[in-house]
């Protein structure tokens, strides 16, 4: 945002989790806080709690429905971070160990996110199809939103892994 525009169009990245009102709405607000070299969530936030802040809608004030979302957010931050370790027995003794985790059910039918172990996979052709497309897509929107790293001049493994990855992905 070095150059100066006349005007700005503010759209949402691809693969992002951000509408097209919302990135019309609080894009001028971002746009405003790079100007002044504070571009921060901090910042954001408190520029949207102007209620005549065209930002201000699209964000939770009631703060105990913010603080449940958050929560929530909580909690799947540990559905997918925590693994069970468990310990493999043979003839009575410790005899190596099993790590289980679980990976989000993205079932469009299911009305509540759920996650299930990862071993279950083998079993269940319909979940492991769902997982898998969503690993994709998730894939995908990586390689969307750092597309432009493929630009940046340099021969190091991670650029040409990045690279290779985008090679495969787009």
């Amino acid at each position: 945002m070095n150059a100066k525009a006349a005007e700005a169009t503010w759209k949402a990245r691809a693969g992002a989790r951000v509408s097209a009102a919302q990135a019309a709405d609080v894009g001028p607000a971002i746009g405003r806080l790079v100007e002044q070299d504070n571009a921060t969530a901090d910042a954001l936030v408190k520029l949207a709690s102007n209620s005549r802040s065209k930002a201000h809608r699209h964000f939770e004030w009631d703060d105990e429905a913010a603080a449940h979302q958050h929560r929530l957010t909580r909690a799947r931050e540990y559905l997918r971070g925590i693994v069970c370790v468990r310990v493999l027995f043979e003839k009575g003794r410790p005899a190596g160990e099993e790590r289980v985790r679980l990976v989000h059910d993205p079932d469009p039918s299911d009305e509540r996110p759920r996650y299930r172990e990862a071993s279950s996979l083998a079993d269940e052709q319909d979940l492991a199809a769902r997982v898998i497309g969503e690993a994709m897509s998730g894939l995908q929107a990586w390689a969307n939103r750092y597309h432009w790293l493929s630009s940046i001049q340099g021969d190091n493994e991670s650029l040409r892994l990045i690279r290779k990855v985008q090679a495969l992905l787009l």
